[in-house]
């Protein structure tokens, strides 16, 4: 994978993750049902665990 094209998953991960904590407090706020919340948390959690997933693996390249 090149950097750009990295670098550039990096920001979309990174943008998105931003969007659902934001869009979680105001899912809260208005009430959603728990089940609901809970999806988005799981969700959530999922790309930020591919936003680590990827930014490890760019230190790595970067030590390379």
């Amino acid at each position: 994978m090149s950097a750009s094209t990295l670098e550039r998953q990096l920001d979309e991960l990174s943008l998105e993750l931003n969007g659902l904590v934001l869009v979680r407090a105001i899912l809260e706020v208005r009430g959603v049902a728990t089940a609901d919340l809970d999806a988005h948390d799981r969700h959530t959690a999922h790309v930020r665990s591919e936003l680590e997933r990827l930014g490890s693996g760019r230190a790595i390249e970067e030590a390379a």
